[in-house]
């Protein structure tokens, strides 16, 4: 079913926003953490008529090439990327070469793994802990639904009683089920995660998602 049609939910499309958390690219023990990885790799270099490596330096590299092709695929060179926290472990002159491959306009929500991004602030359009992205035109066609954007999941945020989405990365998915079970309107974005399943996450994906969930009433009530 597609989002759209769920609860009469009207969805302005707005493909050019996305959201991803969690890339690790270059960390070397990001497969070991993370084997779920290795199987939706194995399938891409499949598809692709690559041949998969089988050791662990091989298969971080890759990886990069893996999310560059599947950021690539998926948004526009108009496109926007919101980026919830660690992005890279490579260093700073081997980062500039990597987002410079990357379409879009790029927003950094730091995480506990950017420590190489002092000198690459003309790379993004912004460099912050916690930031908020309105979109607009929703549900009833003149809404505006905001999400809360951090790197670590919050217990609480700005307008979380008004219905405000928060975004979140940092665990894996290991977050997935409580968001889930406890009805909260929280949601991991990282590359690992339920929502994501190795790509990035579209506005009308995480307006869907909480419409399925039979949480739409409560989203975006008011957002000023």
């Amino acid at each position: 079913m597609e989002p759209s049609s769920v609860n009469s939910v009207i969805i302005k499309p707005e493909p050019k926003v996305f959201f991803t958390a969690d890339l690790h690219i270059g960390h070397k023990n990001i497969l070991k953490h993370c084997p779920g990885r290795i199987a939706a790799m194995r399938d891409w270099a499949w598809r692709n008529n690559i041949e998969f490596p089988e050791d662990e330096v091989s298969q971080v590299e890759l990886m990069e090439k893996w999310i560059i092709d599947v950021w690539n695929r998926t948004v526009t060179k108009k496109g926007s990327v919101y980026i919830l926290g660690d992005f890279s472990f490579k260093s700073a002159k081997e980062n500039e070469k990597l987002l410079s491959k990357l379409h879009g306009k790029k927003y950094l929500i730091l995480g506990n793994h950017d420590g190489n991004v002092d000198s690459l602030v003309n790379y993004f359009q912004y460099i912050k802990q916690i930031a908020e992205y309105k979109a607009k035109g929703y549900k009833d066609g003149d809404s505006t639904i905001c999400f809360e954007m951090c790197h670590y999941p919050m217990r609480s945020w700005n307008r979380m009683q008004h219905g405000t989405l928060h975004l979140h990365g940092h665990c894996h998915n290991r977050l997935s089920k409580e968001n889930f079970v406890n009805g909260l309107l929280r949601v991991d974005v990282g590359w690992d995660s339920d929502l994501a399943h190795y790509t990035l996450v579209s506005v009308e994906q995480i307006i869907g998602y909480f419409s399925m969930r039979s949480e739409e009433r409560r989203v975006g009530k008011e957002c000023r």
